[in-house]
């Protein structure tokens, strides 16, 4: 019998794409399905919409008022099938996608997770050139991916997964306490221990929207923006804070330029620098809140100093001239003037 996949549809106001995608769902090749929508709160016509289908493989979850997706703890809860799809209620899928991840899943237990290429549909064009070069590319080994999502942002189509279901559980899924990133902060925790692949069709339709009139979370306005660096800044503290040393000395082998220790102090002194040295405010926050929680461990303020050659006095003046000056100019200075020492110290 074909494996059951379990189909997690998020929705908040968007009765008008959600029968487009959950029909999309519904109307797959593959038919063993469990589709769990949660429609957390919506105040159009969302769930009239929903309650109009009949067809027994379908639940839907609704609140009477928005509860930024703790209803999605229920969804997880009552996940049956063997893989796990995720799609949001504007996006939609070609009818054949779920039969082919799954025949990837099937043939290759070695992979825990798997997208594909996408077709954005958007009218600004130029916009759609540039996601679908973000999202449709080849595939790298994971410490590769790893460094381009942490450096040049995500690189996987959300509404294009499917995981396996012990995978998707062993991470316990998104963390809702992200609204922006809550996709890339998990890629970035299962890169370290499982193999993603992408597959290269186009599987999967990601809607985006250029103007936030339908509460698109992607959606370039200032508030999303701002909260878009708040909550990088902590992804890449806490992902650097528990990643392990080797899989770090991997990923970031070219910054290190050949400093291979695993010795506990060095790393934790390397990746401080390795945030500290990217000119960016949003890894110079990530760095600052790394060194007041990591740094003071025993023996790795002296490691700091002694070997990388950056003292608690150069914290200092780092910490204040990075609250206080807003030219990025300055960054650079300070980037490059320990860049070069770090260096430096490895010849």
């Amino acid at each position: 019998m074909e494996p059951l996949v379990t189909v997690l549809i998020s929705s908040y106001n968007h009765a008008k794409y959600i029968a487009a995608g959950l029909e999309s769902v519904l109307n797959q090749s593959y038919k063993n399905l469990q589709i769990i929508v949660v429609d957390d709160g919506s105040q159009d016509d969302t769930l009239d919409l929903l309650q109009s289908y009949e067809d027994e493989r379908l639940t839907v979850l609704t609140a009477e008022r928005n509860t930024a997706f703790r209803l999605y703890d229920t969804a997880k809860s009552k996940i049956q099938g063997k893989y796990i799809a995720e799609l949001a209620s504007d996006d939609r899928w070609t009818l054949d996608k779920v039969q082919k991840q799954v025949d990837f899943l099937e043939n290759h237990g070695e992979i825990g997770l798997v997208f594909s290429w996408c077709e954005v549909l958007t009218p600004d064009l130029k916009e759609k050139d540039r996601l679908e070069s973000v999202f449709n590319v080849q595939n790298k080994e994971m410490h590769e991916w790893f460094w381009e999502l942490i450096v040049e942002g995500n690189k996987f189509n959300n509404p294009s997964v499917m995981f396996r279901t012990e995978v998707f559980q062993k991470y316990d899924g998104y963390r809702f306490q992200y609204r922006q990133l809550q996709d890339l902060e998990l890629w970035l925790r299962m890169l370290p221990n499982e193999n993603v692949y992408i597959m290269p069709e186009k599987l999967t339709y990601y809607t985006w929207h250029p103007k936030d009139n339908v509460g698109n979370m992607s959606a370039d306005t200032m508030e999303n923006m701002v909260r878009l660096d708040m909550e990088m800044s902590y992804i890449l503290f806490d992902v650097f804070r528990n990643i392990d040393g080797a899989f770090f000395n991997r990923a970031f082998a070219r910054e290190l330029e050949g400093d291979m220790s695993l010795e506990k102090a060095d790393i934790i002194c390397k990746k401080f620098l390795i945030l500290a040295c990217f000119n960016s405010s949003v890894f110079q926050d990530a760095a600052i809140l790394f060194y007041h929680e990591c740094i003071r461990e025993d023996g790795v303020l002296d490691t700091l100093e002694h070997k990388y050659g950056f003292s608690r006095a150069d914290f200092w003046k780092y910490e204040g001239e990075k609250g206080s000056v807003h030219d990025m100019r300055a960054y650079r200075d300070l980037a490059v003037k320990w860049r070069e020492s770090y260096y430096n110290c490895q010849r």
